[in-house]
């Protein structure tokens, strides 16, 4: 398996958590993204060799915004990079995980695998292969 690539934390205000976070960390995050489709705010922060991903809710509804709900702000997400993404991802299947969709998720800079979070102690893991344009490294 490859190294931590990102770690989610979903919070209520992208812009408060990423002033805590840089304060604490002494970290420099980038400006807001927004990601209509998943209805989400972002903002990232090199953390250490992997990037600090803040997500907040962008109205109500969405997978952010019901995770808060559910479970207040906290970890939402940790994404390991891989290189082969389809062998990581049987490999993960045959020692008991789940994949969340089954389907690969094409996010423009790299292929992903969210593997079902009640299968891996509440977590949710996504596994990412970036793609050759973008390589992230």
């Amino acid at each position: 398996m490859g190294q931590i690539d990102s770690i989610a934390l979903a919070v209520q205000d992208v812009d408060v958590a990423a002033e805590n976070f840089a304060r604490m960390f002494d970290l420099d995050f980038g400006p807001i993204n927004t990601v209509s489709e998943y209805g989400v705010v972002t903002r990232w922060a090199d953390f250490g060799g992997c990037s600090l991903q803040l997500l907040a809710p962008l109205g109500s509804g969405g997978p952010i915004a019901d995770f808060l709900d559910k479970r207040g702000e906290g970890l939402f997400a940790v994404t390991t990079r891989v290189d082969d993404l389809e062998e990581s991802r049987s490999r993960m299947i045959e020692n008991g995980f789940a994949s969340a969709d089954g389907e690969v998720i094409k996010a423009g800079f790299a292929d992903e695998v969210l593997l079902r979070p009640s299968k891996s102690h509440g977590a949710l893991f996504v596994l990412r292969q970036w793609n050759s344009i973008s390589a992230k490294g």
